[in-house]
């Protein structure tokens, strides 16, 4: 399950027991217009679903990007809010897979833009 740090200041999510070292969960100062963006442009998707299974994670979607809203607004990363489960297994599993949690057409060669950024 990923989890706040313990640590308030600590501005990264723990992954099923491991440290997400990728950098793209993360709220930084000036944030505030992406993590709004983020949920608009969730928002547009879940007008656009075409099944009932669809229209769950683009939900789900929206309710991880409400919990990010929060988080920054506490000064923490993320608060855990309802129905974003779907979207926490999705990030998850990417995590396992690739090592960030990004979907693969927001990788740079196969790797995380955070980590390319920093190479």
């Amino acid at each position: 399950m990923v989890r706040q740090c313990i640590r308030r200041r600590e501005k990264m999510f723990t992954i099923s027991g491991s440290k997400c070292g990728c950098g793209c969960l993360k709220n930084e100062r000036g944030e505030l217009c992406s993590r709004v963006k983020e949920i608009w442009d969730e928002m547009v998707e879940v007008c656009e679903a075409r099944s009932c299974e669809e229209l769950k994670d683009e939900v789900s979607d929206v309710m991880f990007g409400f919990g990010r809203l929060l988080g920054y607004m506490c000064g923490r990363v993320y608060v855990r809010m309802w129905f974003d489960e779907r979207h926490i297994s999705k990030i998850e599993k990417r995590f396992k897979e690739t090592g960030c949690v990004r979907s693969k057409r927001h990788l740079v060669n196969d790797m995380c833009p955070c980590l390319v950024s920093e190479n």
